[in-house]
């Protein structure tokens, strides 16, 4: 799929998940993951409603904030990233990793339900763009 999840073959097709591919043109990293899956589902809808409204397909952008692996049901460990998914050193694991996990389990399944009911619209973790991280730049230099 190209940068806005659209099939470079077919484009009136959305590819997301671990069904699609990222084109290396894009340079977005993605693992195959839920963490990542259920944002490229999101993106896609909102292109699907962007192109019915006669509007143009954004890219997608994804941040990653870390990794999560169970061990079990009494521990897990939850690997903490960059927003490029380059590992950061924390890590938590343990009885708090599984209370970590459990929650983002269960934040997956309140924050789709809550969508459906017209409360809440799904957000996932996004890396700045160039010019919002000029913005921060000059905003940390202007408070020094």
């Amino acid at each position: 799929v190209d940068k806005t999840l659209r099939s470079i073959s077919h484009p009136e097709i959305y590819g997301v998940g671990d069904a699609a591919t990222i084109e290396p043109t894009a340079e977005i990293h993605l693992r195959m993951s839920c963490a990542s899956a259920l944002p490229m589902g999101a993106h896609a809808a909102d292109n699907v409603l962007a192109e019915l409204q006669n509007s143009q397909p954004e890219a997608f952008r994804f941040g990653s904030n870390g990794c999560c692996i169970s061990l079990g049901r009494s521990d897990s460990l939850i690997q903490m990233a960059q927003y490029d998914d380059t590992p950061k050193e924390s890590i938590i694991t343990g009885r708090l990793g599984v209370i970590i996990k459990e929650f983002i389990c269960r934040y997956t399944i309140w924050s789709l339900n809550l969508e459906r009911l017209g409360w809440f619209a799904y957000r996932w973790p996004k890396p700045f763009t160039q010019k919002k991280a000029a913005i921060s730049s000059v905003n940390q230099h202007s408070a020094t």
